[in-house]
């Protein structure tokens, strides 16, 4: 029997590195060709990572960024709607108080004072809403909802107002109660006395969506509900007169509360501007960088062909030759 002698053995060596290497260079070549990026980016850049880092670093931080612009967009587009909403419900109802006049019946002035506290009841439901899983005017307590039962509520302010028995005593005990420290900051609010930290939106922005269901323009639009609702609970559902006192006071309170509540809704949008003003930036600087760190890692398309070419003729030809070499061996056995 033939003995394979040391240079059979070596050259079997050479024969599988190099069929090892051609298979894993038209693995490369083709992975090139497939995806128009270097398959070893060390040999790219010659070994300095340096540039290539730095642009990832920078990727990596825009699109951070990028998440924060779009929850901060989204919370503020759920503060705008909600606002709006109540907005509208008060704006409706300031118009129907202010236009009943002296002479409205106590059935209507009772079928107001209804109408008010479903309005109420809906805006205290509009400020419990929550995006994201994160409560939109609770302040830094986003896991919790803004306010109070809108239930619970009207039957502290009843309670609040048992011993009046005019319009103006009224009044002034539910003024009492919205007032700073009073009922409405220990029953009512259930958020946060700190607002909202700073959304970051680049480098050097940040945006502010501090608004809470505590805010002036808030509280007042509660207020005037209240108010209104509260003409059809005893005290004032048993004085017309007085009902018809309140409906005036709680008109004109509501319509002075839109106002305010439109000036904090301009607050609002101009956080959604520099949020939006934020995008676009953001989106140019990570087209930019995307294409230049495309450029750094790139291949000429054209030349990985050809190299894959090579590559393959260079492995069938090494195929050729293994088998040459074995039919040699073998007519020297026999």
């Amino acid at each position: 029997m033939a003995v394979n002698t040391v240079g059979d053995l070596a050259m079997s060596y050479i024969f599988r590195s190099r069929n090892a290497q051609l298979k894993a260079d038209m693995v490369r070549f083709s992975t090139e060709l497939s995806t128009g990026q270097v398959a070893s980016v060390s040999e790219a850049v010659n070994a300095n990572f340096g540039p290539v880092s730095a642009m990832e670093h920078s990727l990596s931080q825009l699109e951070a960024y990028r998440q924060s612009i779009s929850e901060s967009a989204g919370l503020a587009g759920a503060m705008q709607s909600s606002l709006e909403t109540i907005r509208q419900s008060a704006l409706a109802l300031s118009t129907d108080l202010l236009t009943s006049g002296s002479t409205s019946s106590a059935v209507h002035l009772d079928a107001l004072g209804a109408s008010a506290a479903q309005a109420f009841h809906a805006a205290v439901s509009q400020l419990n809403t929550s995006y994201g899983g994160r409560a939109l005017f609770s302040g830094a307590a986003t896991d919790r909802a803004a306010l109070a039962d809108s239930h619970a509520i009207l039957s502290a302010l009843e309670v609040a107002v048992a011993t009046e028995t005019t319009a103006s005593g009224v009044k002034a005990a539910v003024d009492a109660w919205f007032d700073p420290g009073g009922g409405f900051d220990t029953i009512a609010y259930t958020g946060s006395p700190t607002p909202l930290a700073p959304m970051q939106a680049g480098a050097n922005r940040a945006v502010d969506l501090d608004v809470t269901a505590a805010d002036t323009a808030i509280r007042d639009t509660l207020k005037g509900l209240a108010l209104s609702a509260l003409m059809s609970s005893p005290p004032l559902s048993e004085a017309p007169s007085e009902q018809a006192v309140m409906a005036k006071t709680a008109g004109d309170l509501l319509l002075q509360a839109n106002t305010d509540l439109l000036q904090t809704q301009a607050r609002i949008g101009v956080a959604e501007e520099t949020l939006e003003d934020a995008k676009t930036s953001n989106s140019s600087e990570i087209a930019a960088l995307e294409l230049g760190l495309a450029e750094l890692l790139s291949v000429d398309v054209y030349e990985s062909a050809t190299k894959l070419e090579q590559a393959e003729s260079s492995l069938e030809l090494l195929y050729a030759l293994t088998a040459r070499s074995a039919r040699l061996n073998l007519a020297d056995y026999l």
